[in-house]
């Protein structure tokens, strides 16, 4: 019976707790005002879209520029973003997109720290150097 003291009651979502320790039933204000514009105003751009006989194909091809727009600006964005770390540190901005070089590409080992990267093709002449030497 240690924990005998009483428990402060705790704040359900929407309520609030006034002065006196009774619960009041809060409704947020705000959110309901925009939810309730927002819906409004798409309603509204329906029926004028039908009072005016305006066709949806023009909705279809500006959705259409849209999209690629925006796919456009994530790729212009992409590239800033690793042009700037290759800025910063280009050896670990170039081992970061390893993975996006075609596959006949790859890594040797590098001297002095500086990157090289060969064919396949060196690299069977190399092996073949090296088998032949070996004979």
């Amino acid at each position: 019976m240690a924990d005998s003291q009483p428990k402060p009651p705790t704040k359900p979502p929407n309520q609030q707790i006034n002065g006196a320790g009774s619960q009041t039933q809060g409704v947020q204000l705000l959110p309901l005002i925009t939810k309730y514009f927002k819906t409004a105003g798409v309603l509204l751009l329906a029926w004028s879209a039908g009072y005016f006989r305006f066709s949806s194909t023009w909705v279809l091809i500006g959705m259409f520029f849209y999209v690629i727009n925006e796919e456009y600006r994530k790729v212009k964005s992409s590239k800033r973003a690793f042009a700037q770390q290759a800025i910063l540190n280009e050896k670990q901005a170039i081992l970061a997109r390893v993975d996006e070089l075609p596959s006949w590409m790859n890594f040797s080992n590098s001297k002095a720290g500086i990157m090289e990267f060969t064919t396949s093709k060196e690299l069977c002449a190399d092996m073949l150097r090296q088998h032949a030497s070996i004979l």
